[in-house]
């Protein structure tokens, strides 16, 4: 997987548990979707330069919404 989820800049979401990290194609975006210690999810998406050796960064600030509980496929 290899992705945002162990990114310094998570606030909050450094206390979920990430379930899944989903790389679009090209592997410069991706979007995490994470479990809260309070049993909600969420999710946000981050985003990697290759230019950039500082790694991922959030791009989507979407942490702070609440998703409906569903079986991840």
């Amino acid at each position: 997987m290899g992705g945002p989820s162990d990114a310094a800049d998570m606030g909050d979401q450094a206390k979920s548990k990430v379930m899944r990290s989903i790389n679009l194609e090209g592997g410069q975006v991706c979007v995490d979707i994470f479990l809260r210690p309070d049993g909600t999810y969420g999710f946000d998406e981050f985003r990697r330069d290759p230019e950039d050796t500082s790694g991922w960064y959030k791009i989507g600030h979407y942490s702070h919404r609440v998703l409906k509980p569903r079986k991840l496929r």
